[in-house]
């Protein structure tokens, strides 16, 4: 099954990728060390250099900018791209080192009214993954223990921050909105209410912060991922076992707090990457795949990972974005850990992984065709709710999306009440679309 599934999505990564995504991953590939040929690389910028705004644009879009122009601008490339580069790349690196400063800052204040209401948080993502300053990242992901979220969010918001998440979470509805609301301005919850806060943390993980003073948004987890209401993918497996992330948690001294072991980081990001950022979404991005690159570089107990991740039942999302990352970067994955994990793949699963691995068209575009097949069949294969099946049969998630994200789409505001008429023009604009690209496959 491996060499078919390696060959398969080679040939199909060759295919479809645009000659600028071949320049563009050759050149992640050299920023990571994958690459050392300084004068290849030259090459690759030279051929690319009459449309550096595609260039741009996608190191953009992939949130991967300072990196990559940080180690361009160091490197001995000839002057005149070398120019181009810097005068593209300069202040965005400029810009991410003083936000990860300022991030680092906020931490070391963070933590201070953490252990002074003895509340225990693990940095997730971001500081705890690269301490070069370059990553890009919009807030500050701590996770903390579930009985504590209500000290957390309550300690934070005596050093500045505001809870946003009332607003910002479209998933919430009216009674658990009003329950929140209380919880955290009073002492003392009604029954009631305590049922809603309840029923809250039996699926919401997640609780937005905002400090207006610097700017800076802070995300507190109560465990790794959201289960109902946002992903059709059962996850409960790892959710019910999030004590062993705690209980293997380690001392980072560069940011001066806890993170994840290497392995349960890299499970983390294998599962961000095939079921949050996923190509299935057309919402992946490179900067998840050098996390996942660089984590593994680093140094991973393989049979230690391959053994977590078969106890936690996430072997066919861990596989996705193995594969997936060493199609793109050429990262070096064991072939027993890949043939470890197919074993523990149903036959469909498999399938379903090649389908997904399918979804990838180029550094811009996801395949529309392969993107519905996988996202219909996702919750038969690694769901658990009829509910979400009927809705994926049926294709409403997709024709009759949330408010929120149709006010997206059409450049409105939510509460506009133009929005109804969306719901009328998105199955044509969708039938739009899919005609479109079968129009242009003809051609």
């Amino acid at each position: 099954m491996l060499s078919k599934a390696r060959v398969y999505c080679g040939r199909h990564l060759d295919s479809k990728m645009t000659t600028e995504d071949k320049h563009i991953l050759k050149i992640c590939k050299y920023v990571n060390s994958r690459y050392g040929d300084e004068e290849e690389i030259t090459s690759s910028l030279t051929s690319i250099s009459s449309n550096l705004n595609y260039f741009h644009k996608m190191l953009l879009k992939h949130e991967i900018a300072p990196l990559v122009y940080n180690k361009l601008i160091k490197s001995s490339l000839c002057s005149t791209v070398k120019y181009k580069i810097k005068k593209l790349g300069l202040p965005l690196v400029l810009q991410a080192k003083l936000q990860n400063q300022q991030y680092k800052k906020e931490l070391v204040r963070i933590k201070k009214t953490m252990d002074k209401n003895k509340v225990e948080f693990i940095l997730l993502k971001g500081l705890s993954l690269d301490s070069s300053e370059l990553r890009v990242s919009g807030d500050i992901d701590i996770l903390v223990h579930q009985n504590q979220f209500l000290t957390a969010i309550k300690s934070l918001i005596e050093i500045g921050y505001d809870y946003v998440g009332l607003s910002s979470n479209p998933h919430l509805n009216p009674s658990e909105r009003r329950a929140l609301a209380s919880a955290l301005a009073r002492p003392r919850l009604e029954e009631n209410e305590k049922i809603y806060i309840e029923n809250l943390l039996a699926w919401n993980n997640h609780y937005e912060m905002f400090n207006p003073k610097n700017g800076v948004f802070l995300e507190i987890h109560t465990n790794l991922f959201q289960s109902e209401r946002v992903f059709v993918e059962d996850l409960s497996p790892v959710l019910k076992q999030i004590r062993y992330f705690w209980n293997t948690k380690r001392c980072n001294e560069s940011v001066g707090c806890y993170v994840l072991s290497p392995e349960h980081s890299l499970i983390y990001l294998c599962l961000h990457n095939a079921v949050n950022r996923s190509p299935a979404n057309n919402t992946y991005i490179l900067k998840l795949l050098l996390d996942i690159d660089k984590t593994i570089e680093h140094g991973i107990l393989w049979d230690s990972f391959v053994d977590i991740t078969v106890a936690l039942k996430t072997a066919p999302f861990v596989l996705f974005s193995l594969l997936m990352t060493r199609e793109l970067l050429d990262t070096v994955i064991p072939l027993f850990v890949v043939k470890r994990l197919e074993m523990n793949c149903t036959a469909s699963q498999l399938w379903m992984t090649r389908i997904h691995l399918r979804c990838i068209n180029s550094l811009q575009s996801n395949s529309i065709l392969f993107s519905l097949v996988y996202r219909i069949l996702c919750p038969f294969m690694f769901g658990n709710r009829w509910a979400d099946r009927l809705r994926w049969l049926f294709l409403i998630p997709i024709l009759f999306p949330p408010r929120r994200k149709m006010s997206g789409i059409y450049y409105l505001d939510e509460s506009s009440p133009l929005i109804l008429f969306t719901y009328i023009i998105n199955p044509i604009r969708w039938f739009y679309l899919v005609m479109r690209k079968i129009l242009r496959k003809c051609r």
